[in-house]
Formats: C-alpha cells, sequence, structure tokens
C-alpha cells in the first residue's frame, strides 16, 4: 500500500523526474527519443486523460452498447454523441493559450482590497477569508 506520492519521494524516482524535467540535459542519447520523452513528460496528465477515455469508450464498445441500446437507447446515443464532442473540446482546451492576467499597479494589489473590505465591514458580518489571497501574484482568487 504505497501511494504515488510515496513512490514520488523515493530517491531513484526522484532523481528520474528532475533529470526529465530539467531544461538542458539529454535523456537519451538520440536527440528524437529525448524531444519525444520531454514532450510525454509535460503532457503526461493529458495523455492520461486521453488513455482513459480510450479505456471507457472500447469498454463500451466491446460489453454496454449492444445493452445500452436495448435498455436505455437515448443515453446510449448521448454517450455516442457526445464523447467526440468532449474529446474535441478537450484537444481545443489543450491547444488554445490561457492567456496571462495583466500585473495590478504598484500599491493596488489584493492585499489593498481586503484590507479596504475590512475597513468598510461591520464587525464579523461578512467574513474575510486570506486563503483567497495567492502569494505569489498578490492577487484575490475566485468570487
Amino acid at each position: 500500500g504505497r501511494t504515488c506520492l510515496d513512490l514520488a519521494c523515493d530517491k531513484p524516482v526522484e532523481k528520474a523526474l528532475r533529470k526529465a524535467l530539467s531544461p538542458g540535459k539529454l535523456i537519451a542519447s538520440n536527440v528524437f527519443v529525448n524531444s519525444c520523452v520531454r514532450y510525454a513528460m509535460l503532457r503526461i496528465h493529458m495523455i492520461f486523460w486521453l488513455s482513459c477515455v480510450c479505456l471507457c469508450v472500447f469498454h463500451f464498445m466491446m460489453q454496454l452498447r449492444d445493452v445500452g441500446l436495448r435498455l436505455a437507447p437515448m443515453a446510449t446515443l448521448s454517450f455516442e454523441i457526445c464523447t467526440p464532442i468532449m474529446l474535441l473540446l478537450f484537444a481545443w482546451a489543450s491547444i488554445v493559450d490561457p492567456g496571462l492576467v495583466a500585473p495590478r499597479p504598484k500599491g493596488a494589489s489584493g492585499v489593498e482590497d481586503i484590507i479596504k473590505f475590512l475597513d468598510s465591514c461591520d464587525g464579523f458580518s461578512e467574513a474575510v477569508s486570506f486563503e483567497r489571497l495567492c502569494l505569489t501574484t498578490w492577487v484575490v482568487k475566485g468570487l
């Protein structure tokens, strides 16, 4: 019973991950293999999700489609229609530029917003969560 975090803390695994993600060092002697490994390491979460979807679709096509068409035809057809749409949306979301939040001017950060909010509220009627303040960008997250 070891978790993935326990495995990632092992020295050999940590060393391999650091080597794979460090810029400028070759993972393999072949440059093409090196670039393929870097591409896979940076997109491992997308590859994992896509493999889970492929496994789900394979299981559906092999075992559940015939039974589903007899018992719940609308649910079966919605799965068959929505799965390609979901895959296209996933591909689109993984390719597009997420954009950047423009930095706020000095003296107008999230800290000042929280202080203004604390000055304006009367007592404990409105609670402020300092967990919403990002300590890297000093922006107040989410509403």
